[in-house]
This record gives C-alpha cells, sequence and structure tokens, in this order.
C-alpha cells in the first residue's frame, strides 16, 4: 500500500512509540519535503525526534511535490503541510492520504482523494493481526492530547470487538 502521510499522523505514532505500525501497515509510506520539513523542526522530545529522523533515514521516502499552481490553491486554505501532501498523493497515484486535519480532510475528500487516519490506522493493525487489542493506544493518544470524542472511542472499540 502507498501512502502519503500529513505530519500529524507520524507525530501521532512517535509520541505512542508505535511507527512501526505505519512501516508494516503501509508498506511505501511518502511525504512531501513540507512535511519533512515540520517533522525536523522539532519541538518533541528527545526519543520521538529521534525515531522520526530515524524513519525518514531509513524508511520514509521524500519527495517534492511539483504542481505549484495546485500548492499554492491549497495553502490559501489549509497548511503548507497538508496541501502539499494532497498534492504529492494526486501525483503520484497514492492509495491513500493519511491525514488527520478536518479542514484538510473535507478539501482532499472533495478532491476525490482516499483518506485514512490515525485511528484507521490503528484499525487496520488490529485486522492485520499486529494488535490483539486497540484500547491501549487509543487510551495513550489520548494521554498526550489527540482529540478522540467519547462517541467515536466507543464506536472505534465496538467495530474492533472491544465493546
Amino acid at each position: 500500500m502507498r501512502v502519503v502521510c500529513d505530519t500529524n499522523i507520524i507525530i501521532d505514532f512517535a509520541k505512542i512509540k508505535r511507527l512501526d505500525l505505519l512501516k508494516n501497515i503501509l508498506h511505501e509510506v511518502m511525504i512531501p519535503d513540507e512535511v519533512k520539513e515540520e517533522l525536523l523542526a522539532g519541538g518533541r522530545g528527545e526519543t520521538e525526534q529521534s525515531d522520526i529522523i530515524k524513519a525518514i533515514d531509513e524508511w520514509i521516502v521524500v519527495k517534492k511535490a511539483k504542481d505549484m499552481l495546485a500548492l499554492e490553491s491549497l495553502k490559501a486554505h489549509i497548511g503548507k503541510g497538508e496541501a502539499a501532501s494532497i498534492v504529492l498523493y494526486m501525483e503520484t497515484k497514492a492509495d491513500f492520504l493519511a491525514v488527520n486535519d478536518l479542514k484538510a480532510r473535507g478539501i482532499a475528500h472533495a478532491m476525490g482523494v482516499k483518506i485514512i487516519g490515525t485511528l484507521g490506522i490503528i484499525g487496520l493493525a488490529k485486522d492485520y493481526g499486529l494488535l490483539k487489542k486497540i484500547r491501549p493506544l487509543l487510551d495513550e493518544l489520548k494521554k498526550i492530547g489527540a482529540y478522540i470524542s467519547d462517541e467515536l472511542y466507543k464506536r472505534i472499540l465496538i467495530d474492533a470487538g472491544e465493546g
């Protein structure tokens, strides 16, 4: 599966110390230069930053989003990382765009982009047998400040057979 990831997806998995799930589930993870810049800007714990740098060096593929007109048009509405991720998705004909930002998801959806988020990836990890339970990861995400409404939390656990 070829997936273009936005910054927050990689940060979420780094913070819960499960970047391995991205590698093992998504197989080919691509990011645009703009996302690499955001990831390398720091502002995270030393371990998370080190894990992100290692992933970029070893298995995350960095590519340039080339359609500058589309990029600038999208940047008028969403952040540069999200905009570049959408453009790179279109250019590479990736299978999914991994993004959590609601505004970026809405724009991408309107453009016909197939979207997956952090929670969807965790669900796939369970489906593929890489996780026995997803509740501990959901709890860890909430602990690090990821917003998961109570309704969504319950629905995900029910869908995963943990309700």
